[in-house]
């Protein structure tokens, strides 16, 4: 048993020393795999590296042997407000019906220029004819009336004054008769009964002729109120005379001021309604533009601001007349309704004419160059600038673009040759060699 135990141990033992003796080969293969990941990571390192040196661009040994340029002056740059418009009449009239009516003669045509006073329609009323008849009817029977009441008050009032005359003329002698008989009552001769009597005649006749009197005040302010009744009634008949007689007038409808036919509303042989259109005349002369300007920048205007209106075919002087004090939402953003009225008389616009307008609101002084080639080829980005046998690229600015010049804003100074040619060969570089003598100057 015991040598059976013994074996037994030592081959446990033999079994486990293999294994024991294998651990160390784990680790190196740990290390060699680390090795190899360095390695792949030091080829893919390398093949980039070459990729981009084969693939990187070069630089290039550019020479432009022919090629504009023009040397950077300054020059001022208007600085405008410009706004699309239509064209609106200076004064623009509808002409209407004054009555009913029925169109019997149109004298003109839709385009035609009038002047003030020239018949443009006649109109006939057989309504407005009866009308007036009645009318002076009613006015002469309302001067017949007011002539007679004067006549009978003229004569009431002398019989009043009559009476009054005949009174004052009877207190006298009764007044004299009354002194007599004091007299003679004191000389003893008549009786207390005649002074008496003589007295109450006095006071008798002097009552009557103070109620006359007071009756004759009375009948002179009835006398003045009936009249100015009777006066005013003639003048209201007058007035409505002279309404229809004015209505009668109008039926021939004449041009107001000076000016063109835009519209006809009605046909001859039309029959129309009292404030019915009938005609539009406008002064087509001095148009005014309307036009909305963008509300950042109304406020660079002011009234009788210079202003240049333009047509596809032709331009006008104007100014500015009018600025809106409030702003107006649109699609396109807030705008302000501005006016700018032309100078000189321009009758071949239309009203509704489409126009442009530039306003001017100041100068700047700025360098420039010709436009050119340079501007779509360098993309409004970059200029190439001359300095000795070489063109260097430089970022600009631009600004302004009026007529022919650009403006520059940054970048180049008065006095640098910058080349105006196309950029597309070489625009990729930074530089490029240049030979002067290929140089031409615009």
């Amino acid at each position: 048993m015991g040598v059976m135990v013994v074996d037994m141990k030592e081959n446990a033992q033999g079994a486990i020393s293999p294994i024991i003796s294998k651990k160390p080969r784990r680790k190196q293969k740990k290390l060699n795999q680390w090795s190899l990941a360095v390695f792949i990571l030091i080829v893919l390192g390398l093949l980039g590296a070459g990729a981009w040196y084969f693939m990187a661009p070069k630089n290039e040994d550019f020479v432009l042997s022919y090629y504009l340029y023009s040397i950077v002056q300054n020059r001022d740059f208007l600085i405008n407000v410009t706004a699309n418009g239509v064209t609106r009449p200076k004064e623009e009239i509808v002409l209407k019906a004054a009555t009913s009516a029925t169109v019997d003669h149109i004298a003109v045509q839709e385009g035609d220029d009038v002047v003030k006073g020239a018949v443009l329609m006649r109109l006939a009323s057989e309504t407005l004819n009866t009308q007036l008849l009645e009318a002076e009817r009613r006015v002469w029977q309302a001067e017949y009336d007011y002539e007679k009441l004067l006549v009978d008050q003229e004569m009431e009032a002398e019989k009043q004054e009559r009476d009054i005359a005949s009174l004052q003329r009877q207190l006298a002698d009764a007044q004299a008769d009354w002194e007599q008989q004091k007299q003679l009552y004191a000389l003893g001769t008549v009786a207390r009964r005649d002074l008496e009597r003589s007295e109450q005649n006095v006071s008798d006749l002097e009552y009557n002729l103070n109620r006359t009197e007071r009756l004759y005040v009375d009948m002179l302010e009835r006398h003045a109120m009936a009249s100015e009744t009777a006066r005013e009634k003639v003048l209201a008949e007058q007035t409505n005379l002279q309404e229809l007689q004015a209505i009668r007038d109008s039926l021939v409808v004449t041009a107001p001021i000076s000016g063109r036919v835009i519209n006809l509303h009605v046909q001859p042989g039309e029959d129309v309604a009292g404030n019915a259109s009938l005609i539009t005349i406008a002064d087509v002369v001095d148009p005014v533009v309307v036009i909305n300007v963008d509300a950042n920048m109304v406020d660079l205007l002011q009234p009788n601001h210079a202003a240049v209106i333009k047509t596809a075919l032709n331009s006008y002087s104007g100014q500015v007349t009018y600025i809106s004090p409030r702003a107006a939402e649109t699609s396109s953003g807030a705008v302000v309704e501005t006016h700018v009225q032309t100078v000189g008389g321009i009758r071949e616009l239309r009203p509704g004419t489409a126009v442009s307008v530039e306003i001017e609101v100041g100068r700047r002084n700025s360098p420039y160059l010709p436009r050119g080639p340079y501007l779509s080829s360098g993309q409004q980005l970059f200029v190439y600038v001359v300095q000795g046998e070489q063109a260097v690229r430089r970022n600009v600015t631009y600004g302004m673009i009026e007529s022919a010049a650009v403006e520059i804003l940054s970048g180049l100074s008065p006095g640098e040759k910058v080349i105006i040619s196309s950029y597309d060969e070489y625009r990729h570089l930074e530089r490029v060699n240049v030979v002067p003598e290929g140089g031409h100057k615009q």
